[in-house]
C-alpha cells in the first residue's frame, strides 16, 4: 500500500521545486485507509488516529530551503529542497514577468502561468 504512495508523493512536485499541498494531501487521503481527515491548524492536542497533520513554519534569516516531513512513530520521510542562491527566484520571477508582457490584460494566477509552459 505505501509504495503506491511514495510513488505517488513526486507528482505535487513541480519543476520550479514548488509543491502543492492539496495534491499531497488528496494523495495521501486516497492512499492510506486508516486516514480521513487532514488538519491544517496549529494543534494543542495530540494528533488523532484518523488525522494527517500538514504544518508550515517559517524560520531563519534567509529562507533558501524547506523541508517536507511525514512523521510517524515507526520513522520519518523528509523530501529536502536547498536553494543555493537566490539566482533561481529571480530567474523565476523575470521568467513570468516576460510570459506577462504576452497576456491580454486581466488577472493571472501562477497555476495560469505554469500551465501555459507545460509544467502543469
Amino acid at each position: 500500500m505505501l509504495t503506491g504512495v511514495y510513488t505517488a508523493l513526486i507528482t505535487p512536485f513541480k519543476k520550479d521545486q514548488s509543491v502543492d499541498f492539496a495534491a499531497l494531501e488528496k494523495i495521501l487521503l486516497e492512499n492510506i485507509d486508516r486516514k480521513s481527515d487532514i488538519v491544517e491548524e496549529k494543534l494543542d492536542r495530540k494528533i488523532a488516529e484518523n488525522e494527517i497533520h500538514f504544518s508550515s513554519t517559517r524560520g531563519g534569516a534567509v529562507n533558501f530551503g524547506h523541508t517536507i516531513g511525514f512523521d510517524s512513530v515507526a520513522d520519518c520521510i523528509e523530501i529536502k529542497h536547498t536553494a543555493r542562491s537566490r539566482d533561481g527566484y529571480a530567474l523565476g520571477a523575470v521568467k513570468c514577468a516576460e510570459w506577462l508582457t504576452k497576456q491580454s490584460p486581466g488577472f493571472y494566477s501562477m497555476e495560469d502561468y505554469l500551465r501555459d509552459v507545460k509544467i502543469l
